[in-house]
């Protein structure tokens, strides 16, 4: 998805980016969920969180029970980045308010970097 927003970005489509971007990042983390958590779709949905909550969630408390340097600045990091992103998603997909070219370049910074924090954690099978 995020290759997708990278095009969309690049053929001046900004509306379109930050939702792209941002469900490029929710994708890998609900791999983190079902494949790293060993969770269900089931437990997924028994939560009262908002499911994107409850996913970045228990990304986030994986991260600090590390308990290593690393894993708390990436915390930071993710957490800060992923909420930024959410942010411009919502705008994009539930506001009139425009996006610019340069909140478009931040959406795919920003998914670049939690995707990067990602990927350090979990690895992808393939």
């Amino acid at each position: 998805m995020l290759s997708t927003a990278k095009e969309l970005h690049k053929n001046d489509n900004y509306l379109c980016v930050p939702h792209c971007a941002y469900y490029a990042c929710l994708q890998l983390v609900q791999y983190f969920w079902y494949y790293i958590k060993h969770k269900t779709k089931a437990d997924l949905q028994d939560s009262r969180a908002g499911n994107h909550n409850l996913l970045n969630s228990e990304f986030s408390s994986y991260l600090i029970s590390l308990n290593t340097p690393e894993a708390k600045y990436d915390y930071s990091r993710f957490n800060s980045k992923i909420n930024d992103l959410k942010g411009f998603r919502i705008k994009a997909d539930y506001t009139e308010h425009t996006i610019f070219k340069n909140d478009s370049e931040r959406a795919i910074a920003y998914a670049e970097e939690v995707i990067n924090i990602l990927n350090k954690y979990i690895k992808p099978k393939t």
